[in-house]
C-alpha cells in the first residue's frame, strides 16, 4: 500500500488502489479459432491473437483414430521396445480383458485414441497424454506416407 501497510484480503482493495499499484483489469478474452490460432494473450494493455503457421496447424491436428499398423510403426519409432512391452502387458491381463485386448491389438483395423486399451497401455509404457498424442500424430503421418 502507498502508506506502507499491507492487506491480504483481495476483496478489501478498491479499484483506485489497484490502479495506483499499476494493475489493469483485463476484459474478457475475445473468441478465437482453436484450430488455426493460439489462445488470446494479454500483453498488459490488450488481447492479442496469433495465427498459427501451416506447420503448427498440422502438428495440432490430432486424429481420433489411426490405422493399427501405423500406430505400431509410430510406437516403434518412438520407442523400439514399446510394442514388445505392450505384448507383455496384454499377456499379463486377466483372461477376459486379455482376450478383448488381443483382438483389438492384433485385429482391429483402427485404434481410437480414447479407447480404454490405449489408456491402459500408456500407463504400462509410462507415457503421458502428450506423448500418446504425439504418437497418434506420428501414426497419422505414417499412414499418410504409406498411402501417399
Amino acid at each position: 500500500m502507498p502508506d506502507g501497510s499491507t492487506r491480504t484480503d483481495p476483496s478489501s482493495f478498491t479499484a483506485e488502489e489497484i490502479a495506483a499499484a499499476g494493475y489493469t483489469e483485463a476484459p474478457a478474452p475475445p473468441p478465437y479459432e482453436d484450430t488455426t490460432q493460439d489462445p488470446p494473450h494479454w500483453n498488459g494493455s490488450e488481447w492479442t491473437i496469433r495465427d498459427l503457421t501451416p506447420e503448427e496447424i498440422a502438428a495440432r491436428t490430432v486424429p481420433d483414430s489411426v490405422p493399427r499398423h501405423a500406430l505400431k510403426i509410430a510406437m516403434i519409432r518412438e520407442d523400439p521396445a514399446s510394442v514388445g512391452q505392450v505384448d507383455s502387458a496384454i499377456a499379463a491381463m486377466p483372461q477376459a480383458q486379455r482376450i478383448e485386448a488381443e483382438i483389438s491389438w492384433r485385429e482391429a483395423p483402427t485404434i481410437r485414441r480414447s479407447a480404454i486399451l490405449v489408456g491402459q497401455l500408456a500407463a504400462v509404457l509410462g507415457w503421458d497424454t502428450d506423448r500418446v498424442t504425439g504418437v497418434f500424430i506420428d501414426a497419422q503421418a505414417v499412414s499418410d506416407e504409406i498411402a501417399g
